[in-house]
């Protein structure tokens, strides 16, 4: 929520609300990932699995199944492919010949 709330404590707290609204008394990390759209953590692992077979078809299966989950695909895109930048750059991008 934190990172939701960009910095902003009024933003943090409306969020605060709205995840006690959503949860009732006991806010887990779930209902908030859920509230907030958030794509699941094990997600990346498909992702990064279907890219490393090169199955186009598998990532835009991912991504229309995010979509019509209501996801964030903003906050995925940001999210996993800034943390995991160097697995990415590491594993798929093919080195400058000389």
């Amino acid at each position: 929520m934190a990172r939701a709330a960009e910095g902003s404590l009024r933003d943090a707290l409306s969020l605060i609300e709205q995840a006690r609204a959503y949860s009732g008394a006991e806010i887990t990390d779930s209902s908030v990932r859920e509230l907030l759209g958030v794509v699941p953590e094990e997600a990346l692992g498909e992702l990064v699995t279907a890219i490393e077979q090169h199955s186009a078809e598998k990532v835009l299966e991912l991504v229309h199944r995010f979509q019509k989950e209501g996801r964030n695909l903003q906050h995925f895109a940001a999210k996993q492919f800034v943390t995991s930048g160097i697995c990415w750059s590491q594993k798929f991008v093919a080195p400058i010949p000389n």
